[in-house]
């Protein structure tokens, strides 16, 4: 995967039209954009909180390049 397709990939949450067997085999999708949201609507409530999501999306991104 080339940098520019990861920075796109992970910006917005998954579409499950262009990938419908993303939802079967990811059990809490996490993207920048819903982090950056959840930040400035303060949904979270400790720096904990926001690093259990960033920690998921490093995860998520580290499955789908050994994919």
């Amino acid at each position: 995967m080339q940098k520019e397709e990861a920075q796109q990939y992970f910006n917005r949450p998954v579409d499950p039209t262009e990938h419908p067997d993303y939802v079967s085999r990811v059990q809490k999708p996490m993207d920048l954009g819903t982090v950056h949201g959840k930040l400035f609507m303060e949904v979270y409530d400790t720096v904990e909180a926001v690093l259990r999501d960033v920690q998921l999306l490093g995860y998520l991104g580290k499955a789908a390049k050994n994919s």
